[in-house]
């Protein structure tokens, strides 16, 4: 990845002075002076720039987007002049029809095509979205947001007039690539911005070859390709492929973006007793990919994707063990977000994909049934035998009375964890879970069964717990072989 996702921006003065909407004069309080004139104008430059039509590239290389020049067909002016707008009686204003009238003889002149093409063939996805990591972007993005959407007419709910020009990739609040922006309230006086949504456009390149883009926002632009098409469930085994371009702004027409593509696989070797002893289907509930930005700003934003995908990929292989310990990991996701700033979850344990491997996975009490020598459940009591039965262990009573298990196998109790204990034994049976830590403090905590199973709160732990011993609790009514199992989340 060729820039960090961690970057933001100092705060900046508005954007309409630069762009010779609104003359701004240099007092302490760069205060402005609109006249109705003016004031339309702005409006009209207010739903452009709310719609991404206009960008940073506009602002930084056309000061006379308000122009009347003859020559530059995509104005404000030459806009308002030759749509037949009419402004309301009251205000002075243009109302939606109006506005949108305006836009369609302006916005197509603002218009950019984007041809993407993977530098090797690629079957798969294209990606697009704005540069969240980029100074410019931000602040114009915080100023939109705070300033001009306050003051813009919504010119995409309104049915007597349609806009030619579709949605803006990259551009807008929240649509296709586009992001949403603003200051970062505890680091006043040092006013940053930082992103708080994110949006990233996922394309299908089923082809693999180039794929055209057409009204693209013409600002800075983040433009990847990958060999994953974002099916649901996306847990697609490697190789993995995939890489960015930052697409720098450029004027209205068609560009090319021709993305560098490399393997994106990336091996993960764990160190995960349980997962190994019960195998894939226990193992891989708990097996996530997410954000890992700890305490600074970009740990508050929202990172969203065009479609149902939640943007990462990762693999565990149906024979997972300690024979077959590692994971495939995706290191291209569609936001660029660096792996330093990527974690693998597993259990109670996160890791940064940086950091050094194996990686050891402690995971909540929980006992599927199917591996009696992983608890290694030691009789106590009435219990005089046990067995291991089809996803359950056979527990023989020599008659009415009190029965333990206990083991002594690692194990994790979280805050109020719920566990329920799957039995044969009658509706009204007490069930007890007691654990100790190695420092010998005791929690514990019951459930009554109601015919199917015991559920159990442990309110008595109050952080995540390593725990060296747990005991099982039941009363046996009479003499018998009863099952129990599995014990797990609720």
């Amino acid at each position: 990845m060729d820039a960090d996702a961690g970057a933001l921006a100092p705060a900046a003065p508005g954007v309409t002075a630069r762009a010779g909407v609104v003359n701004v004069t240099a007092s302490p309080q760069n205060s402005a002076t609109l006249t109705q004139v003016t004031s339309q104008q702005y409006e009209v430059f207010g739903a452009l720039l709310a719609t991404g039509l206009i960008s940073t590239y506009t602002i930084d290389n056309n000061s006379t987007i308000i122009s009347t020049n003859p020559a530059t067909s995509t104005t404000i002016k030459n806009g308002i002049a030759s749509s037949g707008a009419a402004l309301d009686s009251l205000t002075g204003l243009f109302d939606a029809p109006n506005l949108i009238k305006i836009i369609n003889v302006v916005g197509p002149g603002l218009q950019r095509t984007v041809n993407v093409t993977p530098s090797s063939n690629t079957p798969g996805s294209v990606v697009l979205l704005r540069d969240y990591t980029n100074p410019s972007e931000l602040n114009l993005a915080s100023n939109t947001y705070i300033s001009v959407s306050n003051f813009f007419v919504d010119v995409t709910s309104n049915g007597s007039q349609v806009l030619k020009v579709g949605a803006v990739v990259g551009g807008g609040f929240s649509g296709c690539g586009g992001m949403l922006a603003t200051i970062v309230a505890h680091t006043v006086p040092n006013i940053e911005i930082a992103p708080y949504l994110v949006s990233a456009c996922i394309l299908p390149n089923p082809t693999g070859g180039v794929t055209t883009v057409r009204n693209v926002y013409s600002g800075n632009m983040l433009v990847g390709a990958t060999n994953n098409a974002y099916p649901f469930g996306n847990a697609a085994p490697p190789p993995y492929t995939g890489g960015w371009l930052a697409l720098a702004g450029g004027a209205p027409g068609t560009a090319s973006a021709t993305v560098p593509v490399a393997s994106t696989s990336f091996p993960v070797v764990m160190n995960d007793p349980a997962g190994f002893a019960f195998g894939f289907g226990y193992a891989n509930k708990t097996f996530s990919i997410q954000t890992n930005f700890a305490n600074t700003p970009l740990s508050q934003t929202t990172f969203t994707t065009s479609n149902y995908s939640s943007g990462w990929r990762g693999y565990m292989p149906a024979n997972y063990a300690s024979a077959h310990n590692s994971v495939s990991v995706d290191t291209f996701n569609p936001w660029r977000i660096t792996q330093a700033n990527v974690a693998i979850c597993a259990g109670v344990n996160c890791y940064a994909l940086t950091a050094t491997q194996p990686f050891a996975i402690s995971r909540p009490f929980s006992d599927p049934g199917t591996k009696l020598a992983y608890f290694n459940w030691v009789k106590g009591g009435v219990v005089t035998g046990i067995s291991q039965g089809a996803g359950a262990y056979n527990v023989t009573t020599s008659g009415a009375g009190s029965g333990t298990l206990t083991s002594t196998t690692a194990t994790v109790f979280t805050p109020q964890q719920q566990i329920q204990i799957v039995t044969s034994l009658p509706a009204g049976t007490i069930f007890t879970i007691t654990g100790k830590d190695a420092a010998l403090v005791v929690y514990s905590n019951s459930g009554v069964c109601d015919g199917y199973s015991a559920n159990i709160v442990m309110s008595s732990v109050g952080n995540i717990t390593n725990i060296t011993n747990t005991v099982i609790t039941f009363h046996s009514p009479a003499a018998s072989t009863y099952t129990i199992g599995p014990i797990g989340g609720v």
